[in-house]
């Protein structure tokens, strides 16, 4: 499958990175290779686009495919 054409199956919105969404994103790696996440404008109001994904990558262990924009990839 191509990864533009992947839905963003998380969303980071103004709550910004929490224990609930790492979670999400952790159970969601183990069922998908590849997931797509989009940041919201209000995620993005403290910190960037990269320090969101790279505090993701770190406390899930997953690997950044892809940053594009307000969206990133990640797989397991």
């Amino acid at each position: 499958m191509n990864t533009n054409e992947l839905k963003a199956t998380v969303i980071i919105g103004k709550s910004g990175v929490t224990e609930s969404l790492i979670s999400e994103i952790k159970e969601q790696l183990k069922s998908q290779k590849v997931i797509k996440v989009k940041i919201l404008r209000s995620a993005r109001e403290e910190t960037n686009r990269r320090e969101i994904a790279e505090n993701i990558v770190n406390s899930t262990g997953a690997k950044l495919v892809e940053l594009r924009g307000n969206t990133f990839m990640l797989s397991r």
